[in-house]
């Protein structure tokens, strides 16, 4: 089976500190820590980040849409693949084919064993766990006249659904107006998250 990947297990990392060049210091142990938590505590968004594809049938993934019970599930299918990021295939997760759950195992060793254990993982455990990390903070830089966008990731296999993740620096009151514009007035990026 053709299983593609984007993401890593300091991908989650990254996005749940909503860091910024802040990262060059890694603590493994702190982040599958910060893993652990954000998964025992139902906090998802920051798994999103990370991307599986894999080819199968249409009808694959009509059945899997017919198991969710969760109308806000989202798993797309384009040219033979299936998509899905982290947090909905960990909700899918016993409906996953074997094959793509041990891809994630290879690409995400870390979150994975926190998810096979739904969360109760020691701190022993932890210490022991592999851990990985994204190759490059930014792969490609490009100056803007209010700050820069860099390129983490890309998944790129032609189709509708092809993947970048990008970290974009800007000043604040930038970002700001960036979020209200796409996720509306409720949510705020304040100086605490940068």
């Amino acid at each position: 089976m053709d299983i593609r990947l984007m993401g890593s297990d300091q991908r989650i990392v990254r996005c749940a500190r909503v860091s910024f060049a802040k990262d060059s210091f890694v603590d493994e142990f702190r982040d599958k820590k910060l893993i652990r938590y954000l998964f025992k505590h139902k906090h998802a968004s920051p798994f999103e980040h990370n991307v599986i594809a894999f080819r199968q049938r249409k009808e694959k993934w009509l059945s899997l849409l017919s198991q969710i019970d969760n109308p806000t599930l989202q798993v797309y299918y384009s040219k033979g693949y299936i998509f899905l990021n982290l947090r909905n295939a960990i909700n899918l997760w016993e409906k996953l084919p074997d094959e793509v759950r041990e891809k994630i195992k290879e690409q995400f060793p870390a979150t994975y064993y926190i998810v096979e254990k739904r969360g109760e993982v020691s701190e022993e455990e932890l210490k022991q766990l592999p851990y990985s990390r994204d190759e490059a903070y930014v792969k490609e830089k490009i100056e803007t006249t209010s700050g820069w966008i860099g390129l983490v990731d890309k998944l790129e296999i032609g189709t509708d659904m092809d993947y970048y993740t990008f970290v974009v620096e800007c000043p604040l009151f930038v970002a700001r107006q960036w979020m209200r514009h796409r996720f509306g007035s409720y949510n705020e990026v304040s100086k605490r998250y940068v």
